[in-house]
């Protein structure tokens, strides 16, 4: 698989998506990177099958149900988003309102396209480029038998 997909699939329905990260997002299951810049979409990544991943088994599933739908409704179509599609946008980046749809749409026999025209980014905090330093000293405090205190008090005569 090469290290760098491009683009080989455009069309106007493209304008309506975010534009793509910048660095490849983490599939919160298994670990599995996202293949920036799929021709199928947001949704590509390069899951554990080693281990396993409840979510790549979804997306599995998922790509069957909408070959029956495109059958009967033709292609492209409109569904309700499922929680799988949920989950990795979020660790995409990607935020949907509850009553957001997912457009489906085959480039090919082969490659299914998922847009989600009602996603937005959703800006994280900046990462620090150097880890924060200081030149204070850092003290703890140990406690001394004579700070810590006890309920009862005993001499040292009656050991």
């Amino acid at each position: 698989m090469p290290d760098d997909l491009t683009v080989a699939f455009t069309d106007a329905a493209d304008a309506t998506q975010q534009q793509p990260a910048t660095r490849a997002a983490i599939c919160p299951e298994c670990g599995g990177a996202q293949l920036l810049n799929h021709p199928a979409g947001l949704l590509v990544f390069a899951h554990c099958t080693v281990r396993g991943c409840s979510l790549q088994d979804a997306e599995d599933s998922r790509v069957i149900a909408d070959q029956s739908l495109a059958g009967v409704r033709g292609w492209p179509f409109a569904r309700p988003t499922t929680n799988t599609e949920r989950t990795l946008l979020a660790a995409a980046g990607y935020e949907l309102p509850a009553d957001a749809v997912t457009v489906v749409d085959w480039l090919t026999t082969a490659v299914r396209r998922r847009r989600w025209p009602a996603a937005t980014v959703v800006v994280a905090s900046p990462e620090p480029t150097e880890p924060v330093t200081t030149t204070e000293p850092v003290t703890t405090t140990e406690p001394t038998p004579e700070s810590t205190t006890t309920d009862a008090t005993v001499s040292p005569d009656a050991a």
